[in-house]
């Protein structure tokens, strides 16, 4: 239950909810709830003014040439019913399906949620970052893009600027992919999380759970064997985030097996 005295907002387009934001002294952003309300509702963020997302025309999922527009209220599930999703970006359909909390996260959470939130550990950032994701965000100020790996400032932070919404997220398919994970449990969030991409010829794996954000490693000029993939991990990944389900020294362990396994669904490079 939120005991805080609120108001609620569910405008009908981008614009309205951006004026919410900027005549608010306080102010927090719903997406699918998931994240959000349980906050609200244990006293962890407190606001004046609550504005959701679902009616702002955020759901879309639109190919514009080679490129890919996500709207930021898109749920997983809804991100799956795209006609020929899978043949575009396997990558995020591999998260998608694999999204801890099974069906009922997959309905109502969010890719732009989830983005915003910045778990370490959570497979969005780590896929987005993976696909050199651009990110479009809007205010009363206008629109900027930033691209993903630029937006996740660290643990729980992003560079996002008070009164903006995140609107949009933009990919480009790539040539190959791979994702991996490692969890306690199934109802878990992830330990560490890796994906792997091959495009335009560079290979590349991001880490997810061992920093505060998602690491890139190139791999390009590399043999990609399991043990040098290993080496290479151990060497470039420092262990610096630890939280209830593990400390910062066995995510750094178990980061190479796991980003050895993301390369090899890649098959021959």
């Amino acid at each position: 239950m939120i005991r805080d005295r609120l108001r609620y907002h569910a405008p009908p387009d981008v614009d309205i909810a951006c004026r919410i934001l900027a005549d608010s002294s306080s102010a927090t952003v719903i997406g699918g709830g998931t994240i959000a309300v349980p906050r609200l509702g244990r006293g962890e963020v407190r606001a004046d003014d609550v504005v959701h997302l679902h009616r702002a025309g955020l759901t879309g999922v639109r190919l514009s040439g080679d490129e890919l527009s996500i709207g930021s209220m898109v749920t997983y599930t809804g991100l799956l019913a795209t006609p020929g999703i899978d043949a575009l970006i396997p990558l995020l359909c591999a998260v998608a399906r694999g999204i801890t909390g099974g069906d009922q996260i997959r309905n109502q959470g969010t890719l732009g949620g989830s983005l915003c939130h910045a778990n370490p550990a959570s497979d969005v950032p780590t896929a987005l970052v993976a696909l050199r994701a651009r990110l479009i965000l809007r205010s009363v100020h206008g629109e900027r893009e930033v691209r993903a790996e630029e937006f996740l400032r660290g643990g729980f932070q992003t560079t996002i600027r008070p009164g903006e919404i995140l609107t949009h997220i933009l990919v480009r398919p790539v040539e190959k992919s791979g994702y991996c994970k490692f969890k306690l449990s199934e109802s878990s969030w992830p330990i560490v999380t890796a994906a792997a991409t091959v495009s335009g010829g560079r290979c590349q794996v991001v880490l997810g759970g061992v920093e505060p954000a998602p690491v890139r490693i190139d791999l390009s000029s590399v043999v990609t064997t399991e043990s040098a993939i290993r080496e290479l991990v151990a060497a470039t990944v420092r262990p610096l985030w630890s939280d209830a389900l593990a400390p910062a020294e066995y995510r750094h362990l178990i980061s190479g097996e796991i980003a050895a396994r993301a390369v090899a669904q890649l098959g021959g490079m």
